[in-house]
């Protein structure tokens, strides 16, 4: 009982941190730590948990050494409950030393590292990961939660997935801890690409083949689901057959994410036999897409005269200042000053073309489908948001969601006594984690 009490403190603690250091929302002035986790079977059927956690290089704060070099430190904590008793018990320093500090402002690199436990089949791990910087002061912790894998003999099963930033053949110049395999297999425990990651790795084992299926061939299926569970990546069209040689094997893959929009994905991984029976399981992950946003350019560039305003052509002068109201989320105060001063028809078209133009979120998107696409979810977000004195676009909900898509999740805390009802939006792949508060302070706002 004792240890149940024990661990409900450490809980309490961790949300005290989340809250306390949660806000910060500048990139550069945070200190921030991923961590993700996956499970393979080792000798003896025994299932090992590999633990990854990683933080962006600039992220801590440098100091100068004796050498006149730069270093960083940042000390570790991992403590990792079994069934609510403290099973396991870590602490470590990470440095990183560097020549010249000018080279953090660019930096894209993150640092990245794995720790293994073997671990029992059938039992609930909770596994907290606190880190603090020795310079700065700053802390950040992470938690995720698992149950231990029983991998049954004779029956085929899959490991779990890791979800990598890169893959390639080992080689003398790669870290021996990453090794899987015949592969250097460096996971990327934000699971978040966009920003300076345009391809996804994906790795995971299968075991006892030989055993559980009469086949001889097998094959790797895989798809991407979006937030709602449409599929919008697969392979199944292109499914490429392999002998069945080996009682275990080793599966890797990799696809672009420049056709997908920011938000949250699951990547599915399933294996096949040509009599169309499952051989294992099937394993699956998260991942989320954050490319940046196109920066708004000033009014002076958005009045450059353009030729292609084919899809504004039918508009009249009202519809066109209609128009540039429902984009509020794409516009700066400035914009909005010097669109309202124009008297000039022409003017106005070319400068609300602009603003459709450099907001297409990637390359190969036409002005036109943008445009078309935005414009609906404007009109869904004016039915879902509105209310008596202010269209669904211009709320404060409604902004945010034109701006970056829907929430990782949405916490609602309708009215209570002494209270105004109020919802937090969850965006875990922007910036390491984003969170909005909107309050209803009049209480005529339906939060729902």
């Amino acid at each position: 009982m004792k240890t149940n009490s024990n661990h409900k403190k450490y809980i309490l603690f961790i949300l005290f941190i989340l809250l306390s250091f949660g806000q910060a929302a500048y990139p550069g002035d945070q200190f921030r730590i991923s961590l993700d986790h996956a499970q393979f079977l080792g000798s003896e059927n025994q299932c090992y948990l590999e633990i990854y956690y990683s933080f962006p290089e600039n992220s801590p704060q440098y100091a100068k050494d004796q050498t006149n070099e730069f270093s960083c430190a940042v000390y570790f904590t991992l403590n990792i409950f079994q069934d609510d008793a403290l099973w396991a018990t870590k602490q470590w320093k990470i440095d990183n030393t560097l020549s010249d500090t000018t080279i953090l402002d660019q930096s894209k690199k993150h640092l990245v590292d794995l720790i293994r436990y073997p671990i029992e089949g059938g039992h609930n791990y909770l596994i907290h990961l606190f880190a603090r910087d020795y310079h700065s002061g700053k802390i950040d912790s992470a938690t995720a939660k698992l149950a231990g894998k029983s991998f049954v003999e004779r029956q085929a099963c899959l490991s779990d997935l890791i979800i990598a930033m890169n893959i390639q053949p080992f080689s003398g110049t790669s870290d021996p801890k990453f090794r899987k395999r015949v592969y250097d297999v460096v996971p990327n425990p934000a699971l978040t690409f966009g920003k300076d990651l345009h391809e996804l790795f994906y790795y995971f084992e299968i075991y006892n083949m030989t055993q559980a299926t009469a086949d001889s061939q097998y094959a790797v299926l895989w798809q991407v689901q979006d937030s709602t569970g449409n599929v919008v990546e697969d392979n199944a069209s292109s499914l490429v057959w392999r002998k069945i040689a080996h009682e275990s094997s080793k599966e890797i893959g990799q696809f672009g994410i420049s056709g997908l929009d920011n938000g949250k994905y699951n990547l599915w991984c399933s294996v096949v036999t040509p009599s169309g029976k499952l051989t294992g399981k099937t394993s699956s992950k998260n991942f989320f897409v954050n490319k940046p946003m196109q920066e708004i350019p000033s009014a002076t560039q958005l009045i450059t005269p353009v030729e292609q305003l084919l899809f504004l052509e039918g508009l009249n002068e009202e519809q066109l200042d209609q128009e540039f109201d429902q984009i509020y989320a794409l516009t700066t105060k400035e914009a909005r000053k010097i669109y309202g001063s124009f008297d000039n028809f022409e003017a106005k078209k070319r400068f609300i073309y602009n603003i459709w133009k450099i907001n297409v979120p990637e390359a190969g998107i036409s002005v036109g489908y943008f445009r078309n696409r935005f414009m609906q979810l404007i009109h869904e977000v004016d039915e879902k948001y509105k209310t008596a004195f202010t269209p669904g676009w211009k709320s404060d909900r409604g902004i945010v969601y034109l701006k970056y898509g829907a929430p990782s999740d949405i916490e609602r805390h309708p009215s209570e006594a002494g209270g105004k009802p109020y919802e937090i939006w969850s965006y875990e792949h922007i910036e390491g984690g984003v969170v909005f508060i909107f309050i209803d302070r009049t209480g005529l706002v339906a939060m729902s």
